[in-house]
């Protein structure tokens, strides 16, 4: 089971996204993600957000050309693209 936007942060773009494994709350064990996102993946740094409270950038351009080796970024526009 996937639960996408339970903990949704009005006032910021964040997420934190719940994913329950195992069957359900009561049998498995819960991963929390954070997950930002941006128009472009260089907005992240410009404003000013620490690579180390993001588990996933999620962009529609991924331009960040100096980001953090280990950073998971996920590019829209390509996604679009593999379904089209």
């Amino acid at each position: 089971m996937v639960k996408y936007g339970e903990n949704w942060k009005e006032s910021h773009d964040a997420i934190i996204e719940a994913i329950s494994q195992g069957g359900g709350y009561n049998l498995g064990f819960i991963i929390s993600k954070a997950v930002e996102f941006e128009l472009f993946s260089s907005d992240f740094q410009a404003h000013g957000h620490d690579p180390e409270e993001c588990d996933i950038l999620v962009c529609w351009k991924d331009n960040w050309k100096s980001k953090p080796r280990n950073s998971k970024v996920i590019e829209l526009r390509n996604k679009l693209e593999e379904i089209i």
